[in-house]
């Protein structure tokens, strides 16, 4: 199966907005020393409280933890 199934442009740009959400916060858990599951809830709450999309966290990664723990 591979990647036959993100070859449509808009599938492949969706997948690497999520996966440079994945990987922040996959860092921010090693970092910090806490579950992957406690640091997506940190990002979740966060993107909520602060009413922004999946797609405004994917391009403003670094910001998904700012002020955070």
């Amino acid at each position: 199966m591979g990647v036959k199934w993100r070859e449509d442009q808009k599938e492949r740009k969706s997948f690497n907005r999520r996966r440079l959400i994945i990987v922040t916060i996959n860092n921010f858990s090693q970092q910090h020393k806490i579950t992957i599951v406690t640091a997506a809830d940190v990002a979740e709450e966060r993107r909520s409280r602060l009413n922004k999309s999946m797609h405004h966290l994917a391009k403003h990664n670094g910001q998904i933890f700012v002020m955070c723990i």
